[in-house]
């Protein structure tokens, strides 16, 4: 019987030799005005304490608060999002060795347990609270005045949280259109008079919630909840009005 042998290729057979070495000291290979420079200074400056009081009382810390988050926030700055990808950057990029402080890479799974489980639970908004500070006490930023122009900028940290104004306004059009389709049979129905507008602006929905409100509390009106149950005409404009309310903030506050 004729086998077939898979050999392993050997990769090594045409090597010359050369072994690859780096300095001790990775620092004096990164230029001084790089970006990690500065990370890491202003890094040394921070309170980590509240962070380190959100981890667990039990098992040992193979990496401090301090060195993860430097490593996560310059990963950041350099569009490097998968705790995979830092992982592999730890290992081959000589500015995240740099931030390790001669450690070896962290595996993906510790960084992203540092991100969710700790980062994501108040600890970060201290860090960033303490960022901020510094740069006021450096004068990098004014606080006499501050300016809101409408523009959108993408953030790199989730590409696809963008919202296009132009979308959002079109979806705000829509909703007023189906309000004054809706709206006055509605009110009708429910006895209840009010001026309903051609263009109807979030004050006007508060205005008839509140109207609404009155009108519920004046007729004693009970509401139903639950699979079978049937609503009032006055509960079911309530609803519908609630529901306007929210999508119309929702709206506003993506343009």
């Amino acid at each position: 019987m004729n086998q077939t042998l898979n050999l392993q290729a050997n990769y090594s057979a045409n090597e010359n030799g050369y072994q690859l070495w780096i300095p001790l000291d990775c620092s004096i290979q990164i230029p001084k005005d790089d970006p990690v420079r500065l990370l890491n200074a202003v890094a040394e400056r921070m309170d980590y304490r509240a962070i380190e009081a959100a981890y667990s009382r039990y098992g040992r810390i193979e990496y401090s608060a301090k060195i993860l988050t430097k490593i996560l926030v310059y990963g950041y700055m350099r569009v490097i999002i998968s705790t995979r990808k830092i992982e592999q950057a730890c290992k081959e990029n000589i500015c995240f060795m740099y931030l390790l402080e001669g450690r070896k890479a962290p595996d993906h799974n510790t960084i992203s347990r540092f991100r969710t489980n700790i980062l994501s639970k108040g600890a970060g908004q201290e860090l960033l609270k303490q960022l901020i500070q510094m740069l006021i006490e450096a004068g990098l930023i004014d606080l006499k005045a501050v300016f809101i122009d409408g523009t959108k900028i993408e953030a790199n940290a989730n590409k696809y949280s963008f919202v296009w104004k132009k979308a959002q306004v079109k979806k705000l059009t829509k909703l007023n259109e189906r309000i004054k389709t809706e709206l006055p049979d509605m009110l009708e129905k429910a006895g209840i008079h009010f001026h309903v507008r051609e263009t109807m602006q979030l004050c006007h929905l508060k205005k008839l919630m509140k109207q609404l409100k009155a009108k519920v509390k004046e007729t004693e009106a009970k509401f139903v909840y639950g699979k079978g149950k049937h609503k009032s005409v006055l509960q079911r404009l309530v609803e519908k009005v609630e529901d306007w309310i929210s999508k119309y903030k929702q709206y506003i506050a993506d343009i």
